[in-house]
């Protein structure tokens, strides 16, 4: 259950979870009044404080909204029945908000194209190949620290491989191809996104995945 600390129609406190000190604090700053309240409250019962002053549970309807191109703003307060309903209200962002969004969108997108890993077939063997930065280099510095017939055994999940130093060497040029590639397609799509002159442009921008949001598309 929410609350809020509601002044002459205004919350000056809230919405939140009850916290008395809280409330109370600002019942002393705010409002210059000494109050008490309980140490728990879990019931919808309005508490007031004075005339003009209350606290009111409440809570928040969130509408669906294109967070590429749109965001909500308030909460506007409605009071009606002793009880603070705050509702949103969908803009559009300006063209430079949006093109930034998404440009974030599509850095995400990228990060997680480059760290995903990749299907990579060594002796007639389809094996996965991690990209995570924690472990890409391990790769490399094996292949760096081998002489050239040296072979050396590698696990890819549940299979074992000897592998040659041509053989590892195959498997760091296929990882650094893969995070190139990832590069790349990011590239690709600011140069896109920059190219777009309506929030429709940007919304028909395909950004590699689903996008992550606070409201629905």
């Amino acid at each position: 259950m929410l609350y809020v600390l509601v002044q002459n129609g205004y919350v000056i406190n809230g919405p939140r979870l009850w916290n008395r000190r809280s409330f109370e604090s600002s019942l002393e700053e705010d409002v210059e009044i000494s109050f008490q309240l309980p140490q728990n409250k879990t019931d919808e019962t309005p508490i007031e404080i004075t005339n003009g002053v209350r606290i009111l549970p409440a809570t928040l309807v969130y509408q669906n909204y294109n967070s590429k191109i749109e965001y909500l703003n308030g909460p506007f307060w409605n009071f009606d029945n002793d009880y603070a309903t705050g509702s949103f209200v969908i803009v559009q962002k300006g063209l430079d908000s949006a093109k930034s969004t998404i440009k974030s969108i599509v850095a995400d997108n990228r990060w997680r194209k480059e760290t995903k890993g990749f299907i990579h077939n060594v002796q007639n063997t389809d094996v996965f190949v991690t990209t995570a930065r924690v472990d890409r280099d391990i790769f490399l510095q094996k292949y760096i620290m081998m002489e050239t017939n040296d072979v050396v055994t590698w696990k890819f999940n549940n299979v074992w491989l000897d592998l040659t130093k041509a053989e590892l060497g195959a498997i760091v040029s296929a990882e650094a191809a893969h995070i190139q590639a990832s590069y790349d397609w990011e590239k690709l799509k600011v140069e896109e996104i920059d190219a777009c002159t309506t929030l429709q442009e940007i919304d028909a921008v395909d950004l590699g995945y689903e996008v992550l949001q606070n409201g629905g598309m």
